[in-house]
């Protein structure tokens, strides 16, 4: 007898005829209503979100004083070009006296997207330094337009799309469970830092506007550098006299455990960028820059349609303040530790889980054929992301460069008894899989 057609399976039908087959293919649901951490689909079915919707919801889905916020924004003001507002200055206000390792010295550039983001740092470095290379790093990730693609490294996502802009030179990333040179941390000494210099050297024409790098590399699989690699970059940078720009776009507000993961290493970004967590759902992006990079354009050269936007800037002080009085940095410092320290154990139990990595709430896990080849499992991570969501956990994947990583990313204000809730039920999907 055939299965009665669901809600479902019905909006899935309509998706194939009706959406183009670009987008992404996930988990077979139809998400109707979030609150928190919790996401119910369609049918009425609940889940624990450890998505955050591709890390973007910080404070959670739908906090009650970020609805409030940005409904009576809406009421009030929702679009005015680029001219001034209240809300834009006081974001600029507040947000730049949060970060101590610049403070006094940057300007804020308010936008929509992170690829418009990282766009908009290319075009102020190019303009200030009147260089036009741009260094970036095998693996990255930065945005799918044209020249953010071009700056990223992976083929599945260039091909087809082409041609893209020139001068952009790419660099191994610090990706140590896979280094590139067969070399181990710390005995390194960071020889791929060190190995820029023959890259800059061979590989661009000593044009170099600018350095772009994420300070872990998401998209890539939850890539980790180990401590002090930022650091070692940003030296690298001053020596060779090009700027730093950091895309923080993932790893930015809170997610680390650090408003911004740059400050993990007491480092001070030329440029830096932010998305995602800045407005946790309504689409909003910023570029934060040292003051006489970020003057050096003629006024309306960069102006854009939705640029200092009041409903954006509304709902990235709403954050702020949120993060603010619930101590998320904390949390997310606090419980990423525990998670990880949690989650080790696998590392020892399965020949299959070749690396557990992360920093704060955002956690991934390579999966493997053998802890000895390394050889990526992509059809095994696959198979635990979806038992994860037959058991009602909302985990990322299969990611990363080789499509083997699960990764959770959890919002900043998920409880402890919540993550172990998470915790738990990923544990027991990969101990199912490991049985087939």
């Amino acid at each position: 007898m055939d299965r009665e057609e669901t809600l479902t399976d019905r909006y899935f039908k309509l998706s194939r005829q009706l959406e183009p087959r670009f987008l992404t293919e996930h988990v077979p649901m139809v998400w109707k209503a979030a609150k928190g951490v919790t996401v119910w689909d369609i049918e009425g079915k609940e889940y624990l979100d450890c998505t955050s919707g591709i890390f973007v919801a910080a404070i959670g889905h739908s906090h009650p004083k970020y609805v409030k916020a940005v409904s009576s924004q809406v009421e009030q003001l929702l679009t005015c070009y680029d001219r001034l507002n209240e809300p834009r200055i006081k974001l600029a206000e507040k947000l730049l006296r949060l970060i101590p390792e610049t403070r006094g010295k940057n300007k804020i550039y308010l936008l929509t997207t992170g690829s418009e983001a990282v766009e908009a740092a290319v075009k102020l470095s190019r303009y200030f330094t009147g260089k036009a290379e741009i260094m970036s790093f095998y693996m990255s990730f930065h945005g799918r337009t044209n020249f953010t693609l071009t700056l990223g490294a992976k083929k599945s996502r260039k091909k087809g799309f082409g041609p893209y802009g020139g001068s952009v030179v790419h660099a191994p990333y610090a990706y140590c469970y896979r280094c590139p040179f067969g070399k181990t941390f710390p005995e390194c000494d960071f020889f791929c830092v060190d190995h820029l210099d023959l890259v800059f050297d061979t590989a661009s024409t000593d044009d170099v506007a600018a350095l772009v790098i994420e300070p872990y590399q998401g998209a890539a699989g939850i890539v980790v550098p180990p401590p002090g690699y930022l650091k070692r970059i940003e030296q690298w940078c001053r020596k060779k006299g090009i700027l730093l720009i950091i895309d923080e776009i993932q790893a930015g507000f809170g997610r680390t455990g650090k408003l911004f993961a740059f400050q993990h290493d007491e480092v001070e970004p030329d440029l830096f960028c932010t998305a995602k967590g800045l407005t946790s759902g309504i689409p909003g992006s910023a570029v934060i820059g040292k003051a006489e990079i970020m003057d050096a354009p003629e006024p309306g050269s960069m102006s854009t349609t939705y640029a200092g936007n009041p409903l954006v800037a509304t709902a990235a002080l709403a954050v702020l303040e949120i993060m603010d009085e619930e101590r998320l940095l904390e949390n997310a410092t606090k419980l990423g530790n525990e998670a990880l320290e949690n989650l080790s154990e696998l590392k020892d139990r399965y020949e299959f889980v070749g690396d557990i990595r992360g920093k704060g709430l955002v956690m991934g896990i390579e999966i493997v054929t053998s802890k000895r080849s390394k050889t990526p499992d992509s059809a095994r991570a696959k198979r635990i992301v979806e038992e994860c969501f037959s058991r009602g956990l909302l985990a990322l994947g299969p990611d990363g460069f080789y499509r083997n990583v699960v990764e959770l990313a959890p919002a900043l204000n998920i409880t402890r008894e919540q993550l172990r809730k998470a915790l738990s039920i990923l544990k027991d999907s990969i101990a199912a899989v490991s049985k087939e």
